[in-house]
């Protein structure tokens, strides 16, 4: 079978121990699944056959947007497909968006928590207006986060976003929201956005895994690990262990990437 992990993390060499000393430390002390760098990535999925993962980079502030950019762009090709980041407090953001367009990166990730912003900051409608412009996928950490407590993207909040982003691919992490899922049945399933799996074995009920993945339709569901942070293995096997016909698993495995990804010239 042909996997492709929509949800990944790395981090530049130099700065990797210290990135997942200290996210394990805010996590509650779980330890990553490898040592968070390219090369560690790579060795999981040969282990594991995946062919593809996709590594979401994150500025955690207006000042590292550049420098982030740059990393997402070194790493990009061959098995990394690279999305970039923007922080609403950088004067440059717009400008940073056709940069990253530039560099050819074809995603931008959004995680609240970790960036300090909230869903409704004056800024975002004008970058997300440049980000449906420019046709990029837009990845959200979706629900609770476990590095810093906070909820800054509740179902509720991304239903209020996603007018803005109109005709844009939009993956909202985590199954909709981690830890919100009778939220995301009521408020997200059927929409318009994909859902990916990342974070899920052992945190979500298998049963309830398959659930909303039936209610918001296969098609729009994509295989994600949140590699170091989880084990590419153990998400590729709770998909699965899930009460799906073959394809359906096979969508989730590395079809609704592979068509993901035709849209954005990937």
């Amino acid at each position: 079978m042909k996997y492709i992990d929509f949800h990944t993390h790395i981090f530049p060499d130099k700065l990797a121990e210290r990135a997942i000393d200290i996210l394990s430390l805010g996590g509650g002390g779980f330890r990553g699944y490898t040592d968070g760098t390219l090369k560690g990535l790579i060795r999981s999925m040969d282990e594991h056959g995946i062919e593809k993962s996709a590594v979401m980079n994150i500025a955690t502030n207006p000042g590292q947007q550049r420098a982030v950019n740059d990393f997402a762009a070194e790493i990009n090709g061959g098995r990394v497909i690279s999305f970039g980041s923007v922080h609403p407090d950088s004067p440059d953001a717009l400008g940073e968006i056709d940069r990253i367009c530039d560099l050819g990166l074809k995603g931008i990730k959004f995680h609240l928590d970790c960036q300090d912003f909230k869903y409704d900051h004056p800024a975002l409608k004008k970058i997300y207006e440049k980000i449906a412009k420019k046709g990029l996928i837009v990845c959200f950490h979706s629900g609770w986060d476990m590095s810093t407590s906070y909820c800054r993207m509740t179902p509720d909040n991304l239903i209020k976003t996603l007018p803005m982003l109109e005709g844009t691919k939009v993956i909202a992490a985590h199954f909709g929201a981690y830890a919100m899922w009778p939220q995301v049945m009521e408020k997200l399933c059927g929409k318009d956005l994909y859902f990916d799996t990342a974070f899920s074995c052992g945190r979500i009920p298998l049963l309830l895994g398959a659930e909303i993945v039936k209610m918001h339709g296969a098609d729009k569901v994509l295989l994600g690990s949140d590699s170091p942070w989880a084990s590419q293995g153990d998400e590729i096997r709770f998909v699965s262990l899930m009460d799906l016909n073959d394809e359906e698993k096979e969508g989730i495995y590395h079809k609704n990437a592979e068509r993901l990804m035709a849209s954005a010239g990937i």
